[in-house]
């Protein structure tokens, strides 16, 4: 008799998925999307204060390029 070509696959793994009570995948899907979203959520605050940050180094290197000019100009 012919073996089936599907039984050496790695889908063993995930038939015991299928097999547990949907309210339990779905309360496990539940917890994973909330990390997630407390993830992304870290993530986009982060880049917030960076971008911040980025707005604050700019400011200041425009009031020392500011400052370097008025030097320079009262030098001559």
């Amino acid at each position: 008799m012919k073996q089936s070509i599907h039984q050496n696959l790695p889908h063993q793994k995930n038939k015991s998925l299928m097999d547990e009570d949907p309210e339990v995948l779905a309360s496990r899907l539940t917890t994973v999307l909330s990390e997630l979203k407390g993830v992304m959520q870290e993530r986009k605050d982060r880049i917030e204060e960076l971008r911040n940050k980025i707005v604050m180094l700019e400011n200041d290197n425009d009031d020392m390029a500011k400052r370097v000019n008025e030097l320079i100009m009262d030098a001559f």
